[in-house]
């Protein structure tokens, strides 16, 4: 049953999008009642947090289950690459911005899914290390040069379902590949003064 909820959530969200996956919503799209699914989730933001679980999960599955056979590409830089920008494009990566989105203005989403966030994140380093998506990058710049190809490939994918640019997508996956083969060390890199914000 739980996995049932899960499902109807992830699906709810693509179809509907994160604020109006009620729990309605996803009771009619599992067809169960709200009084079953109120016996495994105390209220909806336990059944987001199990959600943001589950869609993590999916994702470093999905990486895991690539990561040899992009071991045996003749360009596994190339072919890693790939994979990032094809996964950003996924359900699952829509189910994933839909939550971050609302997160940013909601403390207690932020909490509940916090745990996910780190997992997936903390994985995708671990994933990206084991298909040999890192080995040009130097030890100090990895996780700062993945998860920026990780941002431009998933904020492309957000942007683009509102602004599609195909005439640009063609070229992002050879730019990260040139990012990725000519990062400096971290100590190399002066933030100076680019750290503020923009007020």
């Amino acid at each position: 049953m739980i996995a049932r909820l899960v499902d109807a959530t992830i699906d709810t969200i693509v179809a509907e999008g994160y604020y109006r996956t009620s729990i309605s919503a996803v009771c009619n799209r599992a067809e169960v009642t709200p009084g079953a699914l109120f016996r495994h989730f105390d209220n909806r933001l336990a059944l987001i947090a199990r959600t943001a679980h589950e869609v993590s999960q999916r994702l470093l599955a999905a990486y895991a289950a690539a990561a040899q056979h992009v071991r045996g590409q003749p360009s596994a830089l190339r072919t890693a690459l790939a994979l990032l920008a094809n996964t950003a494009q996924s359900p699952l990566v829509a189910v994933w911005h839909e939550m971050m989105i609302a997160a940013r203005t909601d403390e207690q989403l932020r909490t509940s899914i916090g745990p996910a966030v780190e997992q997936l994140y903390a994985g995708i380093y671990t994933q990206a290390n084991d298909m040999g998506l890192l080995d040009a990058v130097p030890d100090s710049s990895r996780e700062l040069a993945l998860f920026s190809i990780v941002s431009m490939f998933s904020g492309a994918a957000l942007t683009g379902s509102v602004y599609p640019r195909p005439d640009l997508d063609s070229y992002r996956i050879p730019l990260a590949e040139y990012y990725a083969t000519h990062t400096p060390q971290l100590h190399e890199l002066d933030p100076g003064t680019f750290t503020q914000p923009i007020t």
